[in-house]
């Protein structure tokens, strides 16, 4: 097994909904290995400049603990930015190798789906449905051997939703523009 880096904070986004019908809502969980009983700051209904400077905050501090020095991490770290508007949740495991060619990353859909998405050099595949696991379901071969250029493509395919929610924001920031306000684009 390769060697991995290890950082004494952890964070994952996440989007939840106070009613199973009602809207989701980003909530940032941050846990610190280094407090004596692991306490958990959580904070919801957090704008999404709110959302974007904390993530860009955490990527800095994943460059200070040695993450982020490949394309590979780069990317990942990027994609955990850009689409946590649209998932449920998105983490980098704990549980798998990382290395700079090989990074999984655990996802929930808006649907509940969960997967373990792997990035190479030769782009995003779904590595399986289940989390933490390298191994896919080999009755679903189109899906586990397909590989993505971007995040967004495979997102696309796998949760109709994230569509969904991709088509309001580019919507939201079409008419932004036309109306003349400067959004953070």
């Amino acid at each position: 097994m390769v060697p991995r880096k290890t950082m004494p904070n952890r964070c994952l986004l996440t989007n939840s909904s106070e009613q199973m019908d009602g809207p989701s809502r980003p909530l940032l969980e941050f846990s610190s290995e280094e407090s004596s009983n692991n306490k958990k700051m959580q904070s919801s209904a957090l704008s999404p400049e709110q959302i974007t400077d904390i993530l860009n905050d955490i990527a800095e501090q994943c460059a200070d603990f040695g993450l982020g020095d490949s394309i590979l991490e780069k990317e990942a770290l990027a994609a955990i930015r850009e689409i946590g508007f649209a998932v449920r949740m998105i983490s980098l495991p704990e549980a798998l190798p990382r290395t700079a060619d090989l990074i999984f990353m655990n996802l929930i859909t808006l649907e509940d789906r969960m997967y373990c998405i792997e990035l190479t050099q030769r782009g995003w595949r779904v590595a399986s449905d289940r989390h933490d696991s390298m191994n896919g379901d080999y009755r679903q071969l189109d899906l586990h051997t397909r590989y993505f250029e971007t995040i967004y493509q495979l997102l696309n395919v796998i949760s109709p939703e994230f569509r969904n929610q991709f088509a309001n924001k580019l919507s939201n920031k079409l008419t932004a523009l036309s109306n003349g306000v400067a959004e953070n684009i």
